[in-house]
């Protein structure tokens, strides 16, 4: 058989599309900075909790750091940290309630912020939610926001109200991020359910919504949005690189780039359908 010119050129133009949109899911799956064959050991909690742990700094001694494990009502293990000041005796100033961001944990960047609130006479607890840290879950996938938030609120309610150590505190938010969000919805709860756990919050870039020139193309948003359902955990939504974005300081950036539970994929499909719907029906 002869292909005359056109077919020919046709099926080079073809061969050419195919091999481009080969490389460009092989580095969305696999950035530069990630190895392939390092990756899986994050897949999970399980998987995360056998890193070894350095800590980013050193814990001062009058500060009492406490790690515990809590079940949400999914049966998932999530992991909590506290930070209690010593040296201001039974009576800290206020309880500060942190919620980390997306790919992020309590126990690395926000742990030095807790250190130096507890330095300053506060008591602070974090909790990494489903799929972050040492908590349970796929890594850096959100299948339900809804969800997450219900595992801070029963979290605290559950285990952090019964404290009484915690008993009489004036309490305040503290998100970051994703974190920034799960803190307005918190406070919406609070709100509606007239419960008034918390005297006040503080959000550090709250992610209320994404900025449209971190956003794709809207051909390629409706495309990946109908794809989400299916392959959900699938980590090609493309993106600029969110670590550079969230950290001017360059020493920052690069502690951020070595944090043993960094996610260093593209954000999951699912995870992205997620955020985008947390956009559409957000009531502030």
């Amino acid at each position: 058989m002869v292909l005359d010119t056109p077919a020919l050129l046709g099926l080079v133009i073809y061969a050419i599309v195919i091999s481009w949109l080969s490389w460009l899911l092989f580095r969305m799956l696999f950035p530069p900075h990630a190895s392939p064959a390092t990756l899986h050991v994050r897949d999970y909690g399980e998987d995360r909790r056998k890193i070894p742990y350095v800590a980013p700094c050193a814990i001062p001694e009058h500060i009492v750091c406490k790690e515990k494990y809590i079940l949400n009502s999914r049966g998932m293990l999530l992991h909590t940290c506290e930070w209690w000041p010593q040296h201001v005796g039974d009576k800290p100033r206020a309880l500060v309630v942190q919620c980390c961001g997306f790919a992020d944990s309590n126990t690395f960047l926000p742990m030095t912020r807790s250190i130096r609130l507890a330095q300053q006479g506060f008591a602070v607890v974090g909790m990494d939610p489903e799929g972050h840290g040492r908590s349970d879950g796929l890594h850096a996938y959100v299948p339900s926001f809804a969800a997450l938030v219900e595992d801070y609120w029963q979290w605290f309610t559950r285990d952090i109200r019964s404290n009484s150590a915690y008993a009489g505190l004036p309490t305040f938010l503290l998100g970051e991020s994703m974190g920034g969000n799960v803190v307005v919805q918190l406070l919406l709860r609070d709100g509606l359910e007239q419960t008034n756990y918390f005297q006040g919050a503080i959000m550090l870039a709250p992610m209320l919504e994404v900025s449209p020139r971190m956003k794709p193309p809207k051909a390629l948003v409706t495309f990946l949005r109908h794809l989400a359902p299916f392959l959900p955990t699938l980590p090609v939504t493309p993106t600029k690189d969110l670590l550079s974005k969230a950290f001017r300081r360059a020493e920052v950036l690069a502690m951020a780039q070595k944090a043993p539970y960094g996610y260093r994929l593209k954000p999951r499909l699912g995870t992205a359908l997620q955020v985008r719907q947390m956009e559409a029906s957000r009531r502030w």
